[in-house]
């Protein structure tokens, strides 16, 4: 893929980085237990799921509710997430981050098409864990067909897409919902 959004490409440039503590916490056995469903203005379902990296005060009342203290979710992540936080807001103001996330599709699976009701957000996909075979997204831009760690593509989650993972393994990528797409408007989408 490519484009010329300098945070986007800071991002892909540190996907060993990303890469380096997803595989620690799945090393250690810890992934497995911090898997959630997350639904969003559309249920994706129990075969998608996130493991949060970074949320903003917005998304996290929204999902948990306003009691919900914030600085009690936001500091254990940046303790499990160190060297991902730091790419992440070496690039981009916490104010243009919804959403961090790992998010999950379970092997030989797929998302239906959908779309969500995010005005002005771009939503940003790099590949983590790739295994071989058809897995890929569709999106009204086109068609992107993951590879390997590293790949990646940005696209608008407020048109039509869907997703699949026709493998007997779980597809991982690092995801990033950015609030109001700055910088990513001469992107080249899904391809």
């Amino acid at each position: 893929m490519g484009g010329d959004v300098p945070g986007v490409r800071s991002i892909v440039s540190g996907v060993d980085v990303v890469a380096e503590e997803y595989d620690k916490l799945v090393s250690c056995g810890a992934a497995d237990a911090l898997w959630s469903e997350w639904d969003s203005d559309w249920e994706h379902g129990a075969n998608w799921q996130v493991i949060p990296v970074y949320a903003s005060k917005e998304l996290a009342s929204k999902r948990l509710g306003s009691e919900y203290a914030w600085e009690a979710m936001i500091l254990p992540l940046s303790m499990i997430w160190p060297s991902t936080w730091a790419l992440i807001f070496d690039n981009f103001d916490p104010s243009e981050v919804e959403l961090a996330a790992f998010s999950r599709l379970r092997g030989n699976q797929e998302l239906v098409e959908h779309s969500h009701d995010n005005p002005g957000h771009k939503i940003f996909h790099m590949g983590i864990d790739i295994p071989e075979g058809d897995i890929g997204l569709s999106h009204s831009s086109g068609e992107h067909a993951w590879e390997a760690r590293g790949d990646w593509v940005v696209f608008d989650d407020n048109e039509n897409h869907r997703a699949w993972n026709n493998t007997d393994k779980d597809r991982v990528v690092f995801y990033m919902d950015l609030k109001d797409g700055k910088g990513v408007s001469n992107l080249r989408l899904v391809e």
